[in-house]
């Protein structure tokens, strides 16, 4: 007798308890829940009063078409009308009717915080918890992506490591042979309106890799080489002085350089008319400096231009 009454409580009981206990536990989350996350929890409610309908439904369905096919004859309990499909339809009907009562007292807490103050307090400082952990992640993600953003822009990195965006900014990353900060000026496509930079790294900081950094776009303007719109002949004719000085053919790099990076019309008409003038100069009166070295200096330069 006993072991006949053990099996029926095992039968029976033991798959009631194994809905009740998920069941239970998921109406005290949610509930506990309060104010938090109420579109979330009423999604789910929602879920569950759909899929508690349609058990219902299917329910009603089926026994009306098995008493219709044989309404005499003894049959067993059809699928959804077993005891086990009962107590789940049972529990499902009950969470929905529970998440409707739960979503009302939302303002308050929810049903058991509002029944019970002393679980309140433990409510909100848990909630108070996860409401510090969400602020600080949202936070955290809001700092990545300024970070991602100031990645992604060169005139900000340039910023952040002490230069300027301009020609003067990128003199002084040439002269500290900065390649990262000359590949972002680069990248930030600065226009470059003085010949100071060119003549500097030509001339006092010639660094090969630096100068393959440098774009020609960057030397664009007129003035990146040659800059005679301030009346400043001084300035004008010392830059001259430095291309002339690196135009030789001991001195392939820097002369590529130029020609890649200089298009100016000025210091080519300066070479050209040095070589029409020069001859006369060495034959009668030769200036400070002329010599027959230099005018071949001269005409190579003039020649490797064109080319």
């Amino acid at each position: 007798m006993f072991t006949k009454i053990s099996e029926s409580l095992k039968n029976h009981l033991s798959p009631i308890n194994t809905l009740v206990l998920p069941f239970t536990v998921l109406n005290g989350f949610l509930d506990f829940l309060g104010d938090a996350f109420t579109n979330l929890r009423g999604v789910v409610f929602s879920i569950i009063l759909l899929i508690f309908v349609g058990m219902i439904t299917l329910a009603i369905r089926e026994k009306r078409q098995t008493g219709q096919a044989n309404a005499l004859a003894e049959r067993p309990p059809t699928r959804w009308n077993r005891p086990f499909a009962r107590v789940f339809a049972a529990l499902l009907g009950a969470t929905a009717l529970f998440g409707g009562v739960s979503l009302s007292y939302a303002n308050k807490g929810g049903v058991i915080a509002n029944a019970y103050p002393p679980l309140k307090d433990v409510q909100q400082a848990m909630l108070g918890v996860l409401m510090d952990v969400k602020a600080d992640t949202a936070e955290i993600k809001a700092e990545v992506a300024k970070i991602s953003r100031h990645m992604d822009n060169p005139r900000a990195q340039l910023k952040s490591r002490g230069y300027e965006v301009t020609s003067y900014g990128l003199m002084e990353a040439i002269k500290q042979h900065d390649e990262e900060a000359v590949a972002l000026f680069a990248a930030a496509n600065l226009r470059v309106n003085q010949p100071s930079p060119l003549g500097l790294l030509l001339y006092y900081e010639w660094d090969p890799k630096i100068a393959k950094l440098l774009t020609e776009e960057m030397f664009a303007d007129e003035k990146a080489c040659l800059d005679s719109s301030g009346g400043d002949w001084r300035s004008y004719a010392s830059s001259l002085d430095v291309y002339r000085l690196i135009l030789r053919p001991d001195q392939p790099e820097k002369a590529a350089t130029f020609k890649r990076l200089c298009k100016s019309n000025g210091v080519r008409t300066f070479l050209e008319k040095q070589v029409q003038t020069m001859p006369e100069r060495l034959a009668t009166k030769p200036q400070r400096g002329d010599s027959p070295e230099l005018l071949e200096q001269y005409r190579w330069a003039v020649n490797f231009l064109k080319g």
